[in-house]
Order: structure tokens, then C-alpha cells, then sequence
């Protein structure tokens, strides 16, 4: 046995559709019949009224009449039990005549749903509140052409959301009360000239027949044809929709009417239509001779003798114009709103309760290189790979069971490398409360995630900067004694035998070496500050190869491939670069180069004048054709993949056990040739080894002048026994330094700190000859001491000294005429004393 099934959804709403239709054309026959029955407008309307508050079940239903004033009364009225009753109401709307009587006369319908909606004028509020209204409806009463008043109905209990079928009923019965207000005000009239003229009886007998005819005509277009198809009748709503007078419209007249580009598709369906009554009318356009269109909704039935045979056809025409341009504008909305998805720049779409793809942009298709249409009806797992699926799905379960709004960070790996992504997903629900979707929006924040990570690794740096400098001002608190008391020594004691002289040597490279360290320190660790300046870059390459040959494994051979650095004359030319940039990259090749190299092997640092030609230019865009000096960094190590080449200066990219890298070794070195107006080759082989070139462009500026500072004159420094004012915070220092300049017979006055060395400024300000100063103090620093002193005395001279060589410009444009870094040589000091006292 077989059972079938039909879906008969759709046909039981279109039953009750049916049924509301039928509910509304009786209730339109019943004032219809009344108004053929009665001539008595006040019968007309109060049944009006009655019939309309009954039928949509609201609390007040009125007929508001205007006056020349466009001020009006209500002249009917129809009111639920417990509501104010408003009948022959004055009503003053200062707002209607300026908004509302011109659309009225358009036919505009007033729909107010809830008078605390926002857009409402508080004065139509508080006029609406009078009288207990919380939802109303307004149709236009037309006499002709002629606005004559509203058909208005209230909700006072509630806000009420008026629906279509409401306000079409309305509108229709609005159309039956014009007539009726013109077929009862011609009757006044009639009756007045039957009083005045008797003789006249059978004419107006005969116009009142006509008249009542009329009255029966239908909201809707009808049209009777023979079985041929030949129009019989047009009634007055099908002529008002096509613009034709009823004659024009019989027998073929009536596809006058139709819109040209609408005529061949009509008759087709017509002519199949009459040969198959089963075929279905499509819609089309009515075009009135003005160009008025009007989209029309047409159904035919055959008409049948009683022996069964079609002996014409009825046809009905609706108006379906506002529904057909709400139908382009959503189709148009939808246009515009899958534009601004498409180009947004964030992956958006929407998936249903099954992980399945409803709508997708496409900055998402992107993702998958697709396309938006090849994606919809596709599942997560067959677009993403299963552990990317399988948390997805996790997040909708969550997202779903939650009914918020939840935010994820997800990690894609696509096409071009890894991507980060903060991705918003919420549930969608329908009218019902049940979620039928889900939607996402993922934006990309691998970017952001590259800068945190520099950020974090700037911080890293500055701090290790600023440990630095506080470690390298100790130990150069701690290496200037030594150092300086080795000299000392071989001043004092010119009898020191061999052994002890070597002795003092073997100190004094000691503590150089030291001092030669802390420097390199501070050069890696110090921040860059982006400030390119012209340098002699084999003078900064002969200092990284002194840091990586006393700071990398005994296995590693590093050999230098450079002209010798000289003093005055750069051997390859100068370029313009941020020093510690080119620190910064040195360095970082070095370390990557040694960490290919785990076994040991050779580490070759070389340096070229090089010309780089148009065909070279076209290979890398931010080469240009010119002379360029070019960096090698070369290893014997492991070599680099070719696939690894692709991916090497990618932000986060390593091949380095975690916690070994962060990947942002050769992004940081790309960034930084790349703001120096360099470019970068790469030329490696696996188990070969690897060349970096790097090529930065040569320049024709000389270095920087150094800042002049008093150099020896030919005599010897004259011990004249003037007094120094010397400022240093550690003991032993100071000591060092008393002794030292006592020895050559200068007197000296002692301060610990900034402001110690004040107070003894303003006590002996007229003995000082001379400040010797240190920069970093505790309560008051050297760099306010200088400023202070500079504003009492111009004239002064300072020396100032620190173990943090940045400190030189800081002290200088301070006012200081000297800056000596930590540890200096005693006869330097000396000099400098002597240059200070004694200029000339």
C-alpha cells in the first residue's frame, strides 16, 4: 500500500487569504448595500463606523470632517465602553495644514503604530493623549477629487500594529463612503430642485437610477469578455487603472492600456490562456495615456452555461503597484547591502544551525580563493581543514548555547602564512524567538599582532637599554679607579722596576678591555632613535666584529674582509644611516649566522663599493641605479630551503624551537635597511652555507665634524694651584680623582651630589676656577647642576664626565665646554684641566 503526501501549506494560506477577502468584501457589500438602500448620509456613516469598529475589533472608529480651515469635527463616531467619547469634537492639528492635507489629497494613509515612536511632534502626542489614543489609522475620505475628511480609527488600550489587509479594507471602504457622500450630496441637491421644480421628477428619477448603478462598482478592475476574448464591460476602477473611457475598452480597445514593452508577453499569455484556462495571466503594466503605470495582478475565470460550455470570461485586476516597487526596493536593498559586505574589508557571513554557509562576502571567499556563490551551500568542514572545522564548530556551539554575542581570536594558516584573526559571531533569531543562523565577522589583526610584537620587543630592548646603562655606569665607576690608579702609579713611581711596570700594563688593558665591553654593550642595547646621519660604516663594522669575536663560540672563525679603518678618511665612503640601525642588523645576521653554524664553522664579514645597474634596479623595487656599498654577511652553516627563503622575513616566522626565536630577527633587519633606503639579497644553498648582501646607497657627504674640544698646547700644564670644584658620588672615585689633581698641586673642593656642589658654588664662587662634574648623581643630577651653574655664570668652565657615552650631547648642549666618557686616561683629564684653566 502506498501513502502520499501533498504539502497543502501554501494553499491553506491561501484559503484563509480567501477567507479574509470574503470577511472583507461582505462587510464592504453590507455598506455598499447600504448606501444603494439609504440616501441618508448620517445612516451611511454611523453604519460605517459601527460595521468598521466591530470588524477590526479597535476601540474608537471616527469620521472626521474638514472645514475651509483644514480644522475639522468629528461628525461620527463609533466608541468602546470606558473610552472618552469625542463626537462633534472640535479638532485644532496646527501641524495638518502645513504636512499632511497636501498627501492626503494623494491618497496617503496615516499608519501610527505607537505614539511614543520617536519621529512624533510632542504637541500631536499630548493632542493624541486628550483623548486616550495609543494607535491610530487615517484614511483619506475623497469626494472626487476633493479631500472632504479622514475615516480614523483608535486602539486606546494599546500600541497596535496596523496590518496590510487593515488598511487596504479601509482604503476601499474610504472609496464606497466618497460615493456615498456624493451620492448623497447630489441627492440634497436633487431633492432641492424636486422642490423647486416637480416637472422635472422623471429626469431625476431616471439620474437617480443611473447613479445608484454606478455605486455598485468594485475597488478592483473588472472586465467581461465573450469566449473569444472580446471585452463586453470595463467597469470604472479598470478605466481609472488604464486611462481608457468604458468604450475605448470594448472588444480588443482594452490592450490599449497595457504598457508597449508588456503588449507581446500579455497577448501571448491571453491567446494561451483562452486555449488552456488552466495558464496562468503573468503580471504586467497598465499604462494610462498621461504615463501614469500601474502593475497589475490579473486572474480570469471562464463563465459556463448551464450545459458547461465557456460562453465568456471575468477577469479582476489588482493594483499591486506599491507591493511591486517594495519588492525592487528590497531586492535593491539587498543589492546594496551584498556591495558593502563585498567590499568590507573584515571576512563576514552567515551559516545555519548546520555549520552550512548561507551568505559570505567576499574578503571571505578571498580566504578560500573562491568565490561568494561557490561557497554558499558548503559546510566548514568541507572548506577547512578538520582541526580548523572542529573549532569553529565549537565556537557556533557556544555562541548558539550562550544566545550573545561572543568574541574569538582565531589563527588561520593560509595560502600566504599564518593569520590572526578577532572574530564576532552572534545568533540571528526569527519572529518566533528561535535562532535560525549564525553570524560571523573576522578581522584581520596580523598586523597588529606584528606591531604588538615590535612593540613588546622595543620595550624589551629599552629596558634591557636602560638595565644597561645603569650596569655600565658601575662599572665604569668601578674601571676608572683602576684604571686611572694604574696611571697614577707609573706617574709617581718612575723607579718602578720591569715587573712592576708589566704589572701596571696588565692592569691598565684589563681594565680597557672592560671599558671597551661596556661600550659594545651599550651600542647593541641602546634604542634606535631613526636619525640617519652620514658614518664610516668599516669603522662600525670593525667594532661589531670586536663584539662578535669576544661574544660567540671559540668555534666560530670570524674573519673580516675589509680595508683598515682610518681616522679621518673612510675607506669605501660614507653612507647615511642611523648608526645603531646598522648595529641592530650586523648583529642580528651575526647571531643568525652563528646559530646555522652549531658545529662551528667560518663567519666572513665583508665590505665592497659596488654599481648597481638597471637590470639589477628591476629585480628589487626599492633599488635605484647608482653606486651602492655593499655589507656581506656570510656563513658555512646549514644553508636555508627554498621554501624557508619565501617565508624568512615574515613577521613571527622561525625555524627555531620554541622559546629559540621570535621570529622577528629578519623582519627587524628588512624594516631597517628598507628606512635606510637599502635592499637586501639572499643567496643561500642547503648544507653550503648562506650570503646576506646587503646594499645601502653611497653618498658624497663627508662625516660630521666632531664636536671641537681643547687638545694640548705645546707647553706643559702650568700646576697653578687653582681651585676645582669637583662633583662625583662615588667615594672612591672622588678619591681617585682628589688624588690625582692634588698631586699636580690643584686645590679642590668636594661635593657628593648636584646640590652639594651648589651650595659650595654660592660659598666659594669667587675662589672656583673650575667644575669637574659627573652626570649621573643622586639628588640632584649633573645635567641641572650644568644648567644651574650656566645661568649664574657664563663663563665658567665645566668638564663633565660619565660612564654613558650618550650622555656626551645631553652635557654638552647643557652648557658643559668638555665631555670625557668613563674610563678616561689620567693624562686626558689632565690635559683638559690645563686646557680649561689656561685656553690660550
Amino acid at each position: 500500500m502506498a501513502i502520499l503526501f501533498n504539502d497543502i501549506t501554501e494553499r491553506k494560506a491561501g484559503e484563509l487569504t480567501l477567507e479574509q477577502q470574503i470577511r472583507q468584501e461582505y462587510l464592504l457589500g453590507d455598506i455598499a448595500q447600504e448606501i444603494r438602500e439609504s440616501l441618508e448620509l448620517h445612516q451611511v456613516l454611523r453604519t460605517a463606523v459601527n460595521r468598521v469598529r466591530d470588524w477590526l475589533a479597535c476601540d474608537r472608529a471616527i469620521i472626521f470632517r474638514f472645514q475651509p480651515t483644514w480644522q475639522g469635527e468629528v461628525v461620527m463616531e463609533s466608541v468602546g465602553v470606558g473610552w472618552l467619547a469625542i463626537q462633534s469634537t472640535n479638532i485644532t492639528d496646527p501641524c495638518l495644514e502645513d504636512r499632511f492635507i497636501e498627501p492626503f489629497r494623494r491618497g496617503y494613509v496615516s499608519v501610527l503604530n505607537d505614539i511614543c515612536q520617536p519621529d512624533l511632534d510632542p504637541c500631536y502626542v499630548e493632542m493624541l493623549q486628550a483623548f486616550q489614543v495609543q494607535a491610530s489609522l487615517a484614511v483619506p475620505i475623497l469626494r472626487g477629487k476633493t479631500l472632504w475628511g479622514l475615516f480614523i480609527v483608535h486602539q486606546c488600550d494599546t500600541p497596535r500594529q496596523w496590518q496590510a489587509p487593515e488598511i487596504a479594507m479601509l482604503k476601499r471602504l474610504t472609496t464606497q463612503l466618497g460615493i456615498a457622500i456624493h451620492q448623497s450630496e447630489l441627492y440634497a441637491q436633487t431633492r432641492s430642485e424636486l422642490l423647486a421644480r416637480q416637472e422635472m421628477q422623471a429626469v431625476i428619477e431616471a439620474s437617480e437610477a443611473r447613479f445608484r448603478s454606478l455605486s455598485t462598482a468594485a475597488p478592483i478592475g473588472i472586465c467581461q469578455t465573450t469566449a473569444e476574448g472580446l471585452c463586453l464591460y470595463a467597469n470604472p476602477r479598470w478605466c481609472e487603472l488604464s486611462g481608457l473611457c468604458p468604450e475605448d475598452c470594448l472588444g480588443d480597445g482594452w490592450r490599449q492600456g497595457v504598457h508597449p514593452e508588456d503588449k507581446k508577453a500579455l497577448t501571448t499569455a491571453w491567446a494561451n490562456y483562452l486555449d488552456d484556462p488552466r495558464q496562468p495571466i503573468p503580471d504586467f503594466r497598465l499604462q494610462t495615456p498621461t504615463g501614469v503605470i500601474h502593475w497589475i495582478s490579473m486572474r480570469v475565470a471562464p463563465i459556463l452555461s448551464p450545459s458547461g460550455d465557456t460562453i465568456g470570461h471575468v477577469s479582476t485586476a489588482i493594483d499591486i503597484t506599491q507591493q511591486t516597487h517594495a519588492q525592487q526596493a528590497l531586492l535593491a536593498s539587498e543589492q546594496r547591502l551584498q556591495g558593502i559586505l563585498d567590499n568590507a574589508p573584515a571576512a563576514v557571513y552567515m551559516l545555519d544551525p548546520d555549520n552550512r554557509h548561507v551568505l559570505v562576502n567576499q574578503s571571505y571567499a578571498d580566504l578560500l580563493a573562491s568565490t561568494p556563490a561557490a561557497l554558499v551551500g558548503q559546510t566548514l568542514h568541507d572548506l577547512w581543514p578538520a582541526e580548523v572545522a572542529d573549532a569553529l564548530v565549537a565556537q557556533n556551539r557556544a555562541v548558539l548555547a550562550s544566545g550573545q554575542r561572543l568574541q574569538f581570536e582565531d589563527t588561520v594558516s593560509l595560502a600566504d602564512g599564518l593569520h590572526y584573526y578577532i572574530t564576532a559571531k552572534f545568533p540571528l533569531y526569527d519572529g518566533a524567538g528561535n535562532p535560525y543562523a549564525l553570524c560571523g565577522i573576522s578581522t584581520d589583526i596580523t598586523e597588529r599582532k606584528r606591531l604588538e610584537a615590535q612593540f613588546y620587543h622595543a620595550q624589551w630592548l629599552e629596558n634591557l637599554g636602560t638595565l644597561s646603562s645603569g650596569i655600565a655606569h658601575d662599572l665604569n665607576n668601578v674601571l676608572t679607579p683602576i684604571l686611572t690608579m694604574a696611571q697614577i702609579l707609573r706617574l709617581t713611581q718612575p723607579g718602578m722596576d720591569a715587573k712592576g711596570q708589566e704589572k701596571l700594563d696588565l692592569i691598565e688593558r684589563s681594565a680597557r678591555r672592560g671599558a671597551s665591553l661596556v661600550k659594545q654593550i651599550l651600542a647593541v642595547t641602546r634604542t634606535p632613535n631613526g636619525h640617519p646621519i652620514p658614518i664610516d660604516p668599516v669603522a662600525l663594522l670593525w667594532e661589531e666584529i670586536a663584539l662578535m669575536q669576544q661574544s660567540f663560540p671559540k668555534t666560530i672563525q670570524i674573519y673580516p674582509d675589509l680595508p683598515p679603518s682610518k681616522s679621518q678618511t673612510p675607506p669605501l665612503g660614507t653612507i647615511r644611516i642611523d648608526p645603531t640601525y646598522l648595529h641592530q642588523i650586523i648583529l642580528n645576521l651575526g647571531v643568525n649566522a652563528r646559530d646555522a653554524m652549531p658545529q662551528g664553522g667560518l663567519l666572513t664579514l665583508a665590505a665592497a663599493l659596488v654599481e648597481v645597474d638597471e637590470a639589477m634596479a628591476r629585480r628589487f623595487p626599492e633599488a635605484q641605479p647608482g653606486a651602492y656599498l655593499m655589507i656581506t654577511v656570510a656563513d658555512t652553516g646549514v644553508g636555508i630551503p627554498p621554501d624557508v627563503q619565501r617565508q624568512m622575513f615574515d613577521p613571527f616566522f622561525t625555524t627555531k624551537a620554541p622559546g629559540q626565536g621570535t621570529g622577528l630577527g629578519l623582519a627587524t633587519v628588512r624594516d631597517l635597511v628598507k628606512a635606510s633606503q637599502g635592499f637586501i639579497q639572499v643567496l643561500s644553498q642547503v648544507g653550503q652555507g648562506t650570503q646576506f648582501q646587503i646594499y645601502f646607497p653611497c653618498i658624497t657627504e663627508p662625516l660630521p665634524e666632531p664636536r671641537p674640544q681643547l687638545s694640548p698646547g705645546t707647553g706643559q700644564p702650568q700646576p697653578s694651584g687653582a681651585t676645582v670644584l669637583l662633583v662625583e658620588d662615588e667615594a672612591l672615585g672622588r678619591d681617585m680623582l682628589q688624588a690625582l689633581l692634588e698631586s699636580h698641586h690643584y686645590r679642590l673642593l668636594l661635593a657628593q651630589d648636584g646640590a652639594a656642589a651648589l651650595a659650595k658654588y654660592h660659598q666659594h664662587r669667587h675662589r672656583i676656577q673650575l667644575v669637574i662634574t659627573d652626570i649621573m648623581m643622586p639628588v640632584l643630577d649633573g645635567l641641572t647642576l650644568i644648567e644651574s651653574l650656566r645661568s649664574q655664570d657664563p663663563q665658567v668652565p665645566i668638564i663633565a664626565f660619565s660612564g654613558i657615552p650618550s650622555h656626551a650631547n645631553f652635557a654638552l648642549a647643557a652648557g658643559a665646554n668638555v665631555f670625557l666618557d668613563k674610563p678616561f686616561d689620567a693624562e686626558a683629564l689632565l690635559n683638559q684641566v690645563a686646557l680649561a684653566l689656561d685656553p690660550a
